[in-house]
């Protein structure tokens, strides 16, 4: 299970070790290891006395205890630059293995899309609502990928959730963007929830700070009533059946890489 990361131990657990647990209670006849993308969130956390592998490092392992079956499954919620980085340290251990093979992003499909807005729903991550918007706050990025966002607030209307909204920190749509929709509608609380794995860094200080530039302080400023959902999208039973449903998806695919 490779993810990104976070510095922050208890929304860590809370979302990354819990889809873990979820996928470890799926397939008990598979062990489950831990790896992480993001270089800085290691080393932060091994000066924190916290050892995690990069994914050079977690098949290297694998390789020597003689491991003939690997299966990688990303919990990024899209596939963007720390997927491709994955599958690019990934690909040198490719024919060290009878099988071996990289699962999908919660966001990579056409029907991913329609299935987050389902488990969203069902979790209560969001609602339908006349005088409530949700905003999700999604991670952006300079990668191609960054269309999944407006893409996910196209399928949020097609699925009938006229008052939950997309924006990002470091890509597009922005928080300008937001409260230009926002203004069209007569709403008077708004709902900020991280629409990412965990509730780290950028869901403490960029939307929940109370910085002025934070999300919630601007839109306190603009006279909304904010309420914050701190818990990130690996919290949430239903999402982390997704990521199971992805796992299972990667073990029944052929040695081809079709279908079985």
């Amino acid at each position: 299970m490779v993810s990104f990361g976070t510095s922050y131990a208890d929304t860590r657990e809370q979302t990354i070790g819990a889809v873990e647990s979820a996928v470890k209670q799926a397939f008990p006849e598979m062990d489950v290891f831990r790896a992480f993308t993001s270089g800085m969130i290691i080393r932060k956390m091994q000066r924190q006395g916290t050892a995690v592998d990069t994914v050079r490092e977690a098949l290297e392992k694998l390789k020597q205890k003689g491991y003939t079956h690997v299966y990688i499954q990303p919990t990024h919620v899209i596939p963007g630059e720390e997927y491709d980085r994955l599958c690019a340290d990934a690909a040198s251990y490719a024919g060290a293995f009878a099988v071996f093979r990289i699962g999908r992003p919660l966001l990579t499909e056409t029907e991913d899309y329609p299935a987050l807005i389902r488990a969203m729903e069902q979790d209560s991550v969001i609602e339908k609502a006349s005088t409530k918007a949700y905003l999700l706050m999604g991670h952006g990025t300079p990668h191609i990928i960054n269309q999944a966002y407006p893409a996910f607030d196209y399928w949020l209307k097609r699925c009938g959730f006229d008052n939950v909204f997309v924006g990002t920190v470091e890509g597009y749509p922005t928080l300008d963007t937001l409260l230009e929709q926002l203004k069209e509608r007569q709403y008077q609380e708004v709902v900020l929830v991280p629409m990412m794995l965990v509730a780290g860094d950028h869901a403490q200080n960029d939307m929940a700070g109370d910085e002025e530039d934070s999300w919630k302080s601007v839109l306190t400023r603009h006279g909304y009533t904010v309420t914050l959902q701190m818990q990130g999208l690996g919290a949430y039973p239903a999402v982390q059946a997704l990521y199971v449903a992805h796992v299972q998806h990667m073990l029944e695919l052929s040695p081809e890489g079709g279908e079985r």
